[in-house]
């Protein structure tokens, strides 16, 4: 399987780069899926918070893959619409749905550092860059709104979302810092085996 990317140039503020990938049983990963997202107005309160007063729980922390459990493998999720200020509130909503939820990812190393492309020129020096990686595991059967993750359930994972938890104990204060949904084509059904790998690439410029 290959990733197919539709990654738009841009020239200034936060960007950002969802992926997806499968965990092989020999360790390696396979690709399903690479693409911009929207970056949402909370990403502002975060980055000040971490900036300004250095409040280390405003670290990204979790990401968000989003499902559905679809009669059939070979259906497609219409993915919604969202604005740039849409928070948590959302995901709190799909509880009444019969068929949707999320399952919350926690990020499970530091990031990595990197040069986003086109600033090579800029960060020569070894550890520098402007571009942090982060990773996750998918482990777990069940959504945060008791909705089964399975194959069994032909549960479908049609969006992703790179999310802040300052209060782990707390869910109503997660803060979205990014969204972004497939196209049909790159939709994908829990596998039986294998677990998910969600990045988030975030470039600063």
């Amino acid at each position: 399987m290959r990733a197919r990317s539709t990654i738009a140039p841009g020239t200034a503020g936060p960007s950002g780069v969802s992926g997806l990938w499968l965990l092989e049983p020999d360790g390696s990963i396979t690709p399903v899926v690479r693409q911009p997202n929207q970056i949402q107005y909370d990403w502002g309160f975060v980055v000040a918070q971490l900036v300004g007063f250095g409040q280390l729980e405003y670290r990204p922390s979790t990401i968000f893959l989003e499902y559905e459990n679809v009669d059939n493998p070979a259906t497609s999720v219409t993915p919604p619409t969202f604005d740039r200020d849409e928070g948590i509130g959302y995901y709190d909503d799909l509880s009444l749905s019969s068929a949707k939820d999320y399952i919350r990812v926690p990020l499970n190393s530091a990031p990595a550092l990197g040069v986003a492309a086109g600033f090579e020129d800029y960060f020569v020096a070894a550890g520098t860059g402007n571009k942090l990686t982060y990773m996750g595991i998918t482990t777990g059967s069940v959504g945060v709104h008791g909705r089964p993750f399975a194959n069994a359930n032909n549960s479908k994972i049609y969006g992703a979302a790179l999310v802040v938890t300052p209060d782990e104990n707390d869910h109503s204060k997660d803060l979205i810092l990014a969204r972004t949904y497939y196209t049909t084509e790159n939709q994908i059904v829990k596998d039986a085996v294998r677990q998910f790998v969600p990045t988030w690439e975030v470039a600063f410029k």
